[in-house]
C-alpha cells in the first residue's frame, strides 16, 4: 500500500490499523457460527478445504483494540466464522507494518511498536484449530523501535526473516529462524539502506526486491542460501511511494501514486521496466492482489471505493484492465487478499472514519477462474475500532 495513502488514512481513523492474515487448513463446513471445538470436529469428517483469518487488530487510541483475530471459513460459502479464542496477543503494530508466516503456516510474526522497542512477536499457528501460541522467548529483539514504518518478509525457504524499516533506524535487519521452534536469531549483520521499504522474495528465494520511497528505486538483492546475506545487484527508477512489491512469474509488479509500475526479471535478478509501464497512471489504486497462478490481478481504489481486475499476460507481462469487473463499494476498501485456491477474493472495507468507534467489515466474492470476474457471496463485521491495511493469503 502507497505511504502517502496509508498516512492520509490514518489521520481519519484516529491512528487505527489493521492487518490481515489468510491461512487454509482441511476442512469446516456449515453457515451457522461454529465453535472452535465444533469446527475441528467437522474438519475431521468432511474433506473439503477450510479458511483461517488471521486479523491483527489495531487501536491506537482509548477503547481501540488490539491482538489477532482469528476467523475459520466454510470454503462452500466463503463464510467466516470467528475463534471463541479472539483476540490472540496483545500486540500493538504501527501504520504500515505487515505481518508474515512461514511458507508451511507453522509460524506467524508481527512487528510490535508500542511501547518502543518492543520487539517482533512470535506465534506458532495451530492448523486445525487456528489458535495462536506465543513461541518462548518472544517478543525478539532488536525489533522495531518506536516508528511508523516498518515491513517483514519471510524467505521462501523459511529460514530466514528480514525487517526494513524507512524511518529512524533505516535499516534491514535479519534473523534466523529455528524451523523446530520458530524462535527467532538476530544475525547482528544489518544492512544500512536509507528509505528501505516494502519487500519480496522471487519464488526461489534467490533474489529480494526492494521498495525504496526516498530514492524512488526498487533494488534487487541476491540472496546468499546459506547465510542469507543481501548483496545489491541493481536499482531501477519507479513512482512515488512504491507499495509491496509483486513477483508474477518472470515479471514484478508495483503500484505507486503514478500508476502500476512492471519489470521484466533476467536470471540475474536485473529489473528492466516494460514498454507502456507504468500502466493507468491516471487511477488511484491504493491496494493490489494477485491471483496464485498469476492471470488476475485485483486492486481496490480508496478514493473512488472501487474494485477494479486485471488480465495479466504471461508472456509480455502486461496488464489489461477488465472494463466490466469494477464495482461500486459502499464503504472505504482498505486491503484485499485471494485466497490460495484462487476461489475468492476477500476484501475489507470501513466506513465513519472521522469518528469513533470505526467500522469494518469484511467482504467475499467468488472468483470466476475462466473470466476473473467477482460475484459477492457475504460480509462479516470484524472488531470495532479497526481498519485493515494488509491481508496476506497462505495455503495450509
Amino acid at each position: 500500500m502507497r505511504l502517502e495513502t496509508k498516512n492520509n488514512l490514518v489521520r481519519y481513523c484516529g491512528g487505527v490499523l489493521f492487518a490481515a492474515l489468510l491461512l487454509f487448513c482441511e476442512a469446516c463446513t456449515g453457515v451457522a457460527p461454529l465453535s472452535d471445538s465444533a469446527v475441528v470436529e467437522q474438519r475431521d469428517k468432511k474433506t473439503s478445504q477450510s479458511m483461517l483469518i488471521l486479523t491483527n487488530s489495531i487501536g491506537t487510541h482509548v477503547g481501540g483494540t488490539s491482538g489477532i483475530n482469528v476467523f475459520l471459513t466454510d470454503t462452500a460459502s466463503g463464510l467466516l466464522h470467528p475463534s471463541e479464542q479472539n483476540p490472540f496477543g496483545t500486540v500493538v503494530t504501527s501504520l504500515t507494518s505487515m505481518i508474515a508466516a512461514t511458507a508451511d503456516a507453522k509460524y506467524l510474526y508481527v512487528p510490535n511498536h508500542f511501547p518502543a522497542d518492543a520487539g517482533l512477536a512470535g506465534f506458532a499457528i495451530d492448523g486445525r484449530s487456528g489458535a495462536l501460541k506465543v513461541i518462548d522467548g518472544s517478543p525478539f529483539f532488536p525489533g522495531p523501535v518506536e516508528g511508523w514504518d516498518s515491513w517483514i518478509a519471510i524467505d521462501p525457504s523459511g529460514q530466514f526473516l528480514y525487517q526494513s524499516q524507512e524511518d529512524r533506524h533505516a535499516t534491514i535487519t535479519k534473523y534466523r529462524i529455528d524451523v523446530e521452534t520458530g524462535v527467532l536469531e538476530w544475525t547482528n549483520d544489518s544492512l544500512a539502506i536509507s528509505g528501505a521499504g516494502p519487500m519480496t522474495f522471487d519464488p526461489q528465494g534467490r533474489f529480494l526486491f526492494l521498495a525504496n520511497n526516498i530514492t524512488k528505486t526498487i533494488g534487487s538483492y541476491s540472496v546468499d542460501p546459506q547465510s542469507g546475506t543481501l548483496k545489491l545487484n541493481s536499482a531501477v527508477p519507479t513512482g512515488s511511494y512504491p507499495g509491496s512489491p509483486i513477483v508474477l512469474g518472470k515479471f514484478l509488479y508495483v503500484l505507486t501514486k503514478g500508476g502500476i509500475y512492471a519489470y521484466a526479471i533476467d536470471e540475474q535478478g536485473q529489473l528492466t521496466m516494460l514498454r507502456g509501464s507504468p500502466f493507468y497512471a491516471g487511477e488511484s489504486f491504493t491496494e493490489t492482489a494477485p491471483s496464485p497462478g498469476g492471470r488476475y490481478l485485483f486492486a481496490i481504489d480508496g478514493l473512488s471505493r472501487g474494485l477494479s481486475s486485471f488480465i495479466v499476460d504471461s508472456s509480455s507481462g502486461q496488464i489489461l484492465k477488465t472494463a466490466d469487473l469494477s464495482l461500486s463499494l459502499s464503504d472505504s476498501p482498505f486491503s484485499l487478499a485471494v485466497s490460495p485456491d484462487g476461489e475468492r477474493l476477500y476484501v475489507q472495507i470501513c466506513t465513519n472514519l472521522q469518528i469513533t468507534p470505526v467500522k469494518s467489515k469484511l467482504l467475499a466474492y467468488s472468483v470466476n477462474q475462466m473470466t476473473g470476474s467477482l460475484t459477492f457471496e457475504s460480509e462479516t463485521e470484524t472488531p470495532h475500532d479497526s481498519c485493515a491495511y494488509n491481508m496476506l493469503a497462505i495455503q495450509r
